[in-house]
């Protein structure tokens, strides 16, 4: 995961997954995170990870919760993140709540986005030219 704001954050994380299916349209998916390390010094040769739990503590776990159903020509799908973080101390907290609430939400919208498109790239392979959807495509 990768967000840049006043600070710029890499972390590397490991997810253990958990998928249901109800019935052949409705599924649920469970991730959490078992491991997340910050990166320190991302994209130099002295990248490498920071021992986990002595690190800044931006985000220590991650829970996220997909219920998916497939309903009157589309998918739907319902996305529930917990992030956990460490305390800050309250003079740099209006430095760090943003990047903190930020990271799961631009995480999930990137995945959206990128999902979003690989389905109209298929689509559009085997089907032909989609329209796309202005209130889908333009956010970030």
């Amino acid at each position: 995961m990768y967000k840049k704001s006043l600070v710029t954050v890499v972390l590397n994380a490991n997810f253990d997954n958990t998928d249901t299916q109800f019935t052949s349209t409705r599924a649920q998916t469970k991730a959490y995170s078992t491991r997340i390390a910050e990166v320190a010094n991302q994209g130099k040769p002295d990248e490498h990870e920071l021992p986990v739990g002595i690190d800044h503590g931006y985000m220590w776990r991650l829970f996220t919760y997909w219920r998916i159903e497939e309903k009157r020509g589309g998918v739907y799908l319902q996305i529930e993140v917990i992030a956990l973080t460490r305390k800050f101390p309250l003079l740099l907290g209006w430095v760090i709540n943003p990047l903190i609430e930020n990271i799961p939400r631009s995480t999930i919208s990137g995945l959206l986005i990128n999902t979003r498109r690989a389905v109209i790239e298929r689509n559009a392979a085997t089907v032909g030219p989609v329209a796309s959807s202005p209130s889908l495509g333009s956010h970030r």
